[in-house]
């Protein structure tokens, strides 16, 4: 085994640069084949678990079993962001038979037991569960990998091999466990329900999305982030229902494509190919115009092309065309539109709409790095708004002054999208070509363009019986 530095002074000196809030959930369902990561987890686990402890075949399966599962995703969130904690619940009834990871087969006691032998032995450090804002009050403790073991899995000691460079070139060293469901059903609190009866068109979707996560195993695909090859847990796609109902919601996730900052979006490759993003204009309005059979785009024929801009539906006259501040005006108002249908409320009074403009929209505009907008100009988005979003909604649209405010409209709304999208899918799979999907955009190789937007056409046709805009 290599020589470590004091681990005591160690956990001292990371201990100040700590941030517990910067996180992601625990890798659920992920496994791996790769002999080196298997090896190193039995090293470990030898270390971690005395000779009387795994005495019996049972007890060193069990112990095996949760070991690998947390230092492999461990390992992998390592190879994102060394800083990061893999946030997981110890409740027990998470991981009963009934819980909601119950068939994983394992348990809040063995993980709980395992994490405090990795953590006792200097190999993580574990940040014990504090409160979270969720419906349920649930404790998320924190886990993030020390030195020790990512070198007792590189071993360093070993100076004729390149362990590090042996895993990272192994495309399939993250693999997705078998029964990962690719269909979920949430309730109105964001929890997992169970079904008793799949409509065929969801039971079709699934299957589809196998096919489709075959397409994308075969392509290779690079994060231009990090420059780190796709594995197929990465690339793992499923649909995400809302409301304890199908009817709701079911867009697809999955992939960092849908996380990242659109900038960074053009370095995506394809197969080593330049790619192209094509994506449906202003989705969610014009869906709600063609749902209620008003075709959106048709009574602008007669509008001349230097007035095009006139059509966009977040248009605002006096705002999103005042120079210097179109992108600003534009992003709020598509807040305030996607906002006012995805909540329960009168419409009698807006202010909460200026809330979310003023503490969540410009916040993150200018908290990017470098950011969007300037400080002044967020001040006048500001200072702006109470007026801009009553003329948005009473004015802009008063034709969908029955159909906001009610969030149900606005979970139909992603459906149809939802319904769009996988149509666009089905055929790229049909041809064999890599596609990548951002909810209502896509991710193509430039020489694909063509056939995308084709495509998106006839696929909008197909499900909605009008012609969509491209942005």
């Amino acid at each position: 085994m290599p020589e470590f530095a004091d681990e005591d002074e160690l956990i001292n000196d990371l201990e100040n640069e700590f941030d517990y809030e910067h996180s992601r959930a625990f890798y659920l369902y992920l496994i791996s084949k790769n002999r080196d990561l298997l090896d190193a987890c039995n090293v470990i686990m030898a270390e971690c678990y005395s000779p009387i402890e795994l005495r019996t075949r049972r007890l060193k399966e069990a112990a095996r079993k949760v070991i690998r599962r947390i230092v492999i995703a461990l390992y992998k969130e390592w190879e994102n962001d060394p800083t990061r904690f893999l946030s997981i619940s110890l409740n027990n009834n998470d991981w009963s038979i009934s819980g909601r990871y119950g068939k994983l087969g394992l348990s809040a006691l063995q993980l709980r037991r395992a994490i405090n032998k990795l953590n006792d032995n200097g190999f993580i450090h574990f940040h014990r569960a504090s409160l979270q804002h969720n419906p349920e009050g649930r404790r998320q403790s924190r886990i993030v990998a020390l030195p020790k073991l990512i070198q007792t899995i590189h071993q360093e000691n070993e100076a004729s091999s390149n362990i590090q460079n042996r895993i990272k070139e192994d495309p399939m060293r993250f693999e997705v466990q078998l029964n990962r469901p690719r269909i979920i059903l949430k309730d109105e609190n964001k929890q997992i329900v169970k079904s008793k009866r799949t409509p065929v068109d969801v039971v079709q979707s699934e299957r589809l999305l196998e096919r489709y996560q075959a397409l994308l195993d075969a392509t290779e695909i690079i994060n231009p982030e990090t420059g780190i090859l796709l594995t197929p847990y990465d690339k793992f796609q499923y649909r995400v229902f809302s409301n304890s109902s199908f009817k709701y919601n079911g867009r697809v996730h999955g992939g960092f494509w849908q996380t990242i900052n659109k900038e960074f979006r053009p370095q995506i490759l394809l197969d080593g190919v330049q790619t192209i993003e094509r994506d449906i204009k202003a989705t969610f309005p014009v869906i709600i115009y063609h749902a209620l059979g008003i075709d959106y785009w048709q009574q602008f024929n007669d509008v001349p092309e230097s007035e095009h801009y006139k059509t966009d539906p977040y248009y605002l006259e006096g705002y999103t065309d005042r120079p210097g501040y179109e992108k600003a005006f534009r992003g709020a108002l598509k807040v305030v539109f996607n906002s006012a249908i995805n909540t329960n409320n009168s419409g009698k009074h807006l202010g909460w709409l200026t809330r979310i403009v003023r503490d969540e929209y410009l916040p993150l505009l200018l908290a990017r790095t470098p950011p969007a907008i300037t400080a002044e100009m967020a001040a006048v988005v500001s200072r702006e708004a109470p007026v801009f979003i009553k003329k948005f909604i009473r004015e802009r649209h008063p034709l969908l002054k029955d159909y906001l405010f009610y969030a149900p409209n606005g979970l139909q709304a992603m459906n149809m999208e939802s319904k769009v999208v996988l149509k666009v899918i089905e055929e790229f799979v049909r041809v064999s070509k890599p596609i990548l999907t951002v909810f209502d955009s896509f991710i193509v190789k430039a020489e694909d363009d063509n056939f995308l937007k084709e495509t998106i056409v006839n696929c909008y046709w197909k499900i909605m019986g009008f012609a969509p805009a491209f942005g």
